[in-house]
């Protein structure tokens, strides 16, 4: 026998607004949860929905652009670089220490202030 059988269809009970108000919080958090695992949400996800603590999906973005004097590519090749601060990129060749345009006949070093891959802003990566 269960508790819900000492009740009969129309009993009444008396409860204060804060009991109330706990009840209905209660049952929406159950309702959110259930559609989140019906809908195969991830349980992290669910959790920051019903907590209203998004600091667990918090995704630390990647470095694209990396300082040519502290943090220089690690080997030779084709990167992007940057020679102010300005949206304007230039596909240079890195060697030696040294950054030279790509699309010169002649070596024609430049002065990189930032760089990144020459992959960064492939679809394909």
């Amino acid at each position: 026998m269960g508790i819900m059988d000492a009740f009969s269809k129309e009993d009444r009970t008396e409860i204060t607004v804060s009991q109330l108000y706990e009840l209905v919080k209660e049952a929406g958090r159950a309702d959110l949860f259930r559609n989140g695992v019906k809908n195969k949400i991830p349980y992290a996800h669910i959790l920051c929905v019903i907590d209203g603590d998004a600091s667990a999906l918090a995704v630390e973005k990647p470095t694209i652009w990396h300082d040519a004097k502290t943090d220089p590519p690690k080997s030779p090749g084709l990167y992007y670089g940057k020679k102010d601060d300005t949206n304007s990129m230039w596909l240079c060749n890195y060697r030696d220490g040294k950054w030279t345009l790509s699309d010169s006949f002649t070596a024609q070093e430049m002065d990189v202030i930032l760089w990144t891959e020459y992959t960064a802003f492939s679809e394909d990566v």
